[in-house]
């Protein structure tokens, strides 16, 4: 049972992750929300975990374990959640060198904090895509831009260069997920003797 509960937990909170990031898309302000459900899944997994393993004693090594592994947890979450559409743009979106044809700002209110969006309208060959939306202004209309976009139109276009973390993302999601796991067969393999 332990040994089922190391292996799944780290499997089950990285699907939540990849799921969570690719349900919110590319909704700006998607970020927060990722963060407070990261965090309510290290603690869940803190506690799942010292509940799991609650017949061993309660040492010092048991704890801080159980600490990492939450910490390892929640880097992992947040490596797949951001990840995902960058991922998903990089195996299977295509890019297209557009030029600007009007850039547009508009600002929002979202919660507490004032958002300036930047609305850029693009021509592209083949009309597709036509616009993009970033927080920050990409070019002046006249200027040529590189963008990525998905055919299928789920994940929003992005300027080319704004998808080079992906590689990063990775290495958070692997190496969270990777001590996660280390460390729940380490403890099940140390119980044992």
């Amino acid at each position: 049972m332990r040994l089922l509960g190391a292996i799944s937990l780290p499997v089950f909170v990285a699907g939540l992750g990849l799921l969570a990031g690719y349900v919110t898309g590319d909704d700006l302000n998607a970020g927060f929300w990722s963060n407070v459900l990261a965090g309510f899944i290290g603690l869940v997994a803190i506690v799942v975990t010292v509940f799991t393993l609650q017949e061993r004693a309660y040492t010092y090594l048991h704890l801080t374990a159980t600490v990492v592994t939450g910490i390892a947890l929640c880097a992992g979450f947040l490596g797949a959640a951001l990840g995902i559409n960058q991922w998903i743009l990089v195996g299977s979106g295509r890019t297209a060198e557009c030029t600007v044809t009007s850039v547009t700002d508009r600002v929002e209110q979202r919660s507490d904090v004032t958002v300036t969006l930047y609305d850029t309208r693009l021509e592209c060959a083949g009309g597709v895509p036509d616009h993009i939306t970033t927080t920050e202004p990409l070019a002046e209309a006249g200027r040529s831009i590189e963008v990525i976009y998905d055919p299928d139109a789920h994940i929003a276009t992005r300027p080319a260069e704004h998808v080079e973390h992906w590689r990063i993302y990775l290495w958070i999601t692997l190496a969270g997920f990777g001590s996660a796991l280390v460390i729940g067969l380490a403890e099940v393999l140390l119980h044992r003797r």
